[in-house]
This record gives structure tokens, C-alpha cells and sequence, in this order.
């Protein structure tokens, strides 16, 4: 559960409060025996003011996957109890468009490939009917491995969804400085061999209502938390673009800042290094 009480927005998850259901569990005394950092393919790692929710799952079989969201490697992130990067959110409180597109990896905050998703959906309208909007096809994750020592807690994955099509694994690491309280990540796009370049677009949603503002170097954005706090995403050796999307997750359809790192890949490896830090006043 989010420090606001609600889940985190994978696989068909919205805005619903549980506040009152953690209230409920709290007056049982209940507490849970179950230890693990991941649940459901979703691994979760805190540390201080920063709470990490990472997507290693790999996709459910058809009859499951109704309500699947193909973000694979895809994150949340609080940081002092704020979310500062969130993923789109599944779009069921609006209509069957707006189910689809929150279910394209573009709507994730991770990596696309000539702007496509890792996983295709069902075209076929009886398999749908019966169903519902089933996917067509899986991925694997691999390399998943989570390391903690006194320096940074951090988690590593790779899938590859996009192996088939474009020759190509992404994986991701995520580490949490236990020093400098920093969010760093390192996105690995390996390509099999040389070819056809493609295009390639690594997306970092902005929960509604932060302001950013792209800085004059053109390779970092300043998130503005509050009117005295903010925050700096930074990239090394490239450049960022603020562009608009959507927020699906709650009771109705508000419009967010996507911070966006693209290119195109054409030798047979590139690696991204990208952090968020606490801007210094």
C-alpha cells in the first residue's frame, strides 16, 4: 500500500482509498507474516523518504490477463510521502479507449521501442467476449537480483519482450543512495546485432499537479514539489523533453508532464544514466 493509502498503479490499478480498510486491519492488530518485498511482481524498496514500487512480473496467461498493463520494468516513486513518478493508471472509470490506451507501454513510465508495446492485444472479437481484451503474446524477465549493502539498496531486471522484433533486451537497475538519498538508474538497451535503427523512447510520467521545468543545459528538469522543495531529474549525455499525457487512474481524466529521454539506437549497445535528486537551494 502507498503512503496515500491506495495501490500502486499496476495492472489494473486505480485511485480507489483503502485508508479506511488499513484502519479496519489496524483495529484487528493485524499483522501480516508475510515478509516478502515482492507481491504480485511488483517489488517494493524503502529506504528513509524514498519508497521504490518496481515491475519485474512477467505477463499472466490469456484467461488472466483481462486487466494486464504491459509496463514491464516500469516504477513508482515517493519520495517524503509525495509520488513523483507514476505510471498512467488503468482507465476503467471512463471507457474501452481509454482501458486500451492504458494498457500501451508508452502509458508506463519505462521503455518503448518504435513506439510500440512489448505485448499485443487480442483483435479477435469472440476470444475478447470471452475473455475480455486478452493479450497475445509474453516476455521473460531475467537477471532479477537485488542487492543492499551500506552504501545503496538497489534491483536489477531484464526482459525481453522486444527480442523477437527488434533484437534488442532492456534492463533496468534502480538504486536508492543511502547517503545522498538519491534515485538512480541505469537502463541498458542491448542489441543483438546491427541493423535497422530504431527508435527508441525511455518515459517518466509526472504524478498530476507537479509543475516542471526543463533547465537551461537541456539535460535536467526541476520538479517543483512545493513552493520552497523541489526535486532534480537529471541525464548524463542527453537530452530530456516535457511533453503531455494523461492520468487514467482516478474519477476523472487529468493531464500530467512526461519527461522523456529519446534516440535513436543504432550501434548495438547503449546505456542511460539518469537520477533524481534533491535540487540544492
Amino acid at each position: 500500500m502507498t503512503p496515500s493509502y491506495q495501490v500502486p498503479l499496476f495492472n489494473g490499478g486505480t485511485e480507489e482509498n483503502l485508508e479506511k480498510f488499513d484502519k479496519f486491519l489496524n483495529e484487528l492488530k493485524y499483522k501480516s507474516a508475510d515478509k516478502r518485498k515482492m507481491v504480485g511482481g511488483i517489488y517494493v524498496i524503502k529506504n528513509k523518504d524514498n519508497l521504490l514500487f518496481f515491475d519485474v512480473g512477467e505477463p499472466p496467461e490469456k484467461i488472466f490477463s483481462k486487466t494486464y498493463q504491459s509496463g514491464p520494468l516500469s516504477f513508482e516513486y515517493y519520495h517524503s510521502k509525495k509520488k513523483i513518478i507514476t505510471n498512467c493508471g488503468y482507465g476503467s472509470n471512463f471507457s474501452s479507449k481509454s482501458k486500451l490506451l492504458s494498457r500501451l507501454t508508452s502509458a508506463h513510465s519505462t521503455l518503448t521501442l518504435d513506439d510500440t508495446s512489448v505485448t499485443s492485444f487480442e483483435k479477435s472479437e469472440l476470444i475478447n467476449k470471452t475473455f475480455g481484451t486478452s493479450i497475445k503474446n509474453k516476455f521473460k524477465i531475467s537477471d532479477l537480483d537485488f542487492v543492499e549493502n551500506i552504501e545503496e539498496m538497489s534491483l536489477v531486471a531484464s526482459h525481453n519482450g522486444y527480442e523477437k522484433k527488434f533484437g534488442c533486451i532492456h534492463k533496468r537497475k534502480i538504486s536508492i543512495n543511502k547517503e545522498s538519498n538519491e534515485l538512480v538508474g541505469v537502463d541498458n538497451l542491448i542489441k543483438k546485432e546491427d541493423g535497422k535503427p530504431i527508435k527508441f523512447a525511455l518515459r517518466f510520467h509526472l504524478y498530476p499537479g507537479l509543475t516542471a521545468i526543463k533547465t537551461m543545459s537541456g539535460n535536467s528538469v526541476l520538479i517543483r514539489l512545493t513552493k520552497n522543495r523541489s526535486l532534480l531529474f537529471f541525464v548524463k549525455d542527453e537530452k530530456v523533453l516535457l511533453e503531455k499525457s494523461i492520468f487514467l487512474g482516478g474519477n476523472k481524466i487529468l493531464t500530467n508532464t512526461c519527461i522523456t529521454i529519446s534516440g535513436i539506437l543504432v550501434n548495438k549497445n547503449k546505456t542511460i544514466h539518469w537520477e533524481i535528486k534533491k535540487r540544492i537551494e
